[in-house]
């Protein structure tokens, strides 16, 4: 079950929570049905999402030698990662410092504005931003996602997502069905169906609804690792809430050893 009560929302609360989640879904279906580049692999999209955070919250291009510091045991790939996107011409490094091109910029301004994250013009190299928070969660939860499966994709965070989406806004703790999920992220039954058949998520789980046999129940695994997702929201949606130094950030997808290496 949705474990919606760890953090004592109240309903108005929850609806926030829907609401915040909800933009990462719209977001998340752009980039999923947009992208140029590894839009399959969770694991190439946090590291990417990663370099977005540092642009977009903290104004900054991302040291090399940090990233490989930050996903300790995977440093090849992660170079893998770098030389095909800077081939693709989605990134450039200057001074030892990966920094976002023009095209790249465009687009993530164009799925930010798609998304109707609230974008903001800056006047500077990276020249826009949206809501500091959602930048900040949706790299966290793509981060927490890598400590469960390391071959996950970036479909199932979306429609983990979508679950998480309607687990708020409905307290309904049976479930979200396959149909409704299937509707709001725009994928056929058979993409959804391979989901659920190759096993890659922990944490979530699908069942025949009881009352009716032809409808399949998705629901988010109440265990350690949703339970840091559900405190990320939480913190993303506070009035409190803050973008942690960076040589100072909290448990976020720093020194994550992915399993199964």
């Amino acid at each position: 079950m949705i474990p919606l009560n760890c953090c004592n929302f109240s309903r108005k609360e929850s609806l926030v929570a829907s609401e915040c989640v909800g933009k990462l879904v719209n977001y998340l279906t752009l980039i999923y049905r947009e992208s140029k580049t590894s839009k399959t692999s969770l694991k190439a999209f946090t590291v990417k999402s990663t370099l977005v955070e540092r642009w977009l919250n903290y104004r900054e291009g991302f040291p090399v030698e940090e990233l490989l510091d930050i996903f300790e045991g995977d440093e090849l790939y992660v170079l893998r990662q770098i030389r095909r996107s800077a081939k693709a011409r989605r990134i450039q490094i200057f001074n030892d410092k990966i920094e976002p091109t023009e095209g790249l910029l465009t687009d993530l301004e164009t799925w930010s504005r798609k998304a109707n994250l609230s974008v903001e013009l800056v006047d500077d190299r990276y020249r826009f931003r949206y809501d500091s928070n959602l930048c900040w969660l949706l790299n966290r939860l793509s981060g927490l996602s890598l400590l469960d499966a390391s071959q996950a994709s970036l479909l199932g965070l979306l429609v983990e997502l979508a679950v998480w989406e309607f687990g708020f806004s409905s307290f309904d703790r049976s479930g979200v069905s396959s149909s409704h999920i299937e509707n709001r992220v725009g994928i056929s039954k058979s993409t959804l169906s391979s989901l659920l058949h190759k096993g890659e998520h922990h944490t979530l789980i699908a069942k025949q609804n009881v009352s009716d046999q032809r409808r399949v129940d998705w629901r988010v695994i109440d265990n350690r690792t949703a339970i840091m997702k559900i405190k990320a929201i939480a913190h993303a949606i506070g009035s409190e809430f803050y973008l942690p130094p960076i040589k100072s950030r909290p448990i976020q997808i720093a020194r994550i050893r992915v399993v199964g290496r």
